[in-house]
């Protein structure tokens, strides 16, 4: 369950991001591509890094990873809109009932989180050994807390945007 809010925390803050990120005038579309795609390749190059992937492993590792990338992102995206909506019954006072509703919404995309791994490991055990998934997991936490803190330090010679 920890892992599970832990997942939650981070996805609202970067969705968030990417909310305000798509909230900017459309001139600056070919920056945002750009940094989406330094985000993959960094993260790509991190992971294979931190499981410390061969060639062969890599080949077969990264087409599933992506699929259930693609898996996550969707749930992702629904935990945050019926949070959305929580947040919304909650601020216009709507009855029990839809609050109930919406509450339930939201756990339930918050499980769907928390299954997609369940789900999957078993293609990873296929490609990788069960201390190769487990670094991938790792991994993937450090990636995330390292780019989290990346935005809260404020770029050489200039100021941080954020405060």
């Amino acid at each position: 369950m920890n892992r599970t809010i832990r997942i939650l925390l981070v996805s609202a803050v970067l969705l968030a991001g990417v909310s305000a990120l798509a909230q900017n005038n459309d001139r600056k579309a070919p920056q945002r591509f750009d940094w989406k795609e330094k985000m993959k390749t960094e993260k790509i190059g991190f992971l294979t890094s931190e499981i410390g992937l061969t060639p062969d492993e890599a080949k077969l590792f990264w087409p599933v990873y992506e699929k259930i990338e693609v898996a996550r992102e969707d749930a992702m995206k629904r935990s945050f809109e019926a949070f959305q909506a929580l947040e919304s019954a909650l601020r216009e006072g709507k009855g029990e009932a839809a609050i109930s509703e919406a509450l339930n919404e939201y756990l339930a995309a918050g499980e769907e989180i928390s299954s997609i791994d369940r789900r999957y490991v078993g293609e990873y055990r296929r490609i990788l050994s069960s201390e190769k998934i487990a670094r991938l997991y790792f991994a993937e936490e450090k990636f995330r807390r390292n780019q989290i803190n990346r935005l809260n330090v404020a770029p050489p010679g200039g100021s941080n945007p954020r405060k």
